[in-house]
């Protein structure tokens, strides 16, 4: 059986490859751990995601939802700031999905308000994918330095940047829960 591998797969092989703990060769660092957490909360953001329908991408069932578009955009202009605070370096989200998905935006419930849904996707998954080539390329060391920039009390080093993305990823998965079930769709880990 083959395997295609994806480049987050590529970034969990180098951070294995070099984020042992050198004093306990059995365990892995903690930027192989971070990835580790990011790869789940990904998975969890692609469940919640399983037989959403096209046409609902924008729906908001409830007022407190947020939509599934709406989400993605915000988890990856959020990965871009955690990304920041981790290296320093600039986003890559276009600037003007700032104020259609960045902190205190509002989601639409009018597609036409939106980028392409797959452009949304492409940069939601180069987020994450980011993240994680960012971890596999710091050391321990440097992961709990303080961050690059000014976090507003959300991360001290550069490591507790990488978890409370991974944390922003699951609060924002699990209000996509409550929009699935406002929508009718079936569970996401129905089989």
């Amino acid at each position: 059986m083959s395997h295609t591998h994806t480049p987050n797969d590529h970034a969990a092989h180098a951070a294995h490859a070099g984020g042992h703990d050198k004093k306990h060769p059995h365990t892995f660092g903690d930027a192989h751990h971070a990835i580790e957490l990011l790869k789940f909360a990904d998975g969890m953001v692609h469940a919640m995601m399983k037989n959403w329908p096209a046409d609902k991408q924008c729906a908001i069932p409830f007022p407190h939802d947020q939509s599934l578009m709406w989400t993605l955009g915000h988890l990856a202009t959020s990965a871009d700031w955690f990304h920041w605070l981790m290296t320093g370096e600039p986003g890559v989200c276009p600037k003007d999905w700032e104020a259609l998905f960045g902190m205190g935006s509002k989601p639409a419930h009018d597609p036409k308000m939106y980028p392409k849904f797959e452009d949304v996707m492409r940069a939601y998954q180069a987020s994450i994918t980011r993240m994680n080539e960012a971890l596999a390329h710091l050391t321990d060391e440097q992961l709990h330095q303080p961050v690059m920039g000014e976090s507003h009390g959300m991360a001290k080093t550069r490591l507790d940047a990488a978890h409370r993305t991974a944390w922003h990823i699951g609060w924002h998965t699990g209000q996509l829960s409550t929009t699935r079930r406002g929508l009718g769709l079936a569970s996401a880990f129905a089989s």
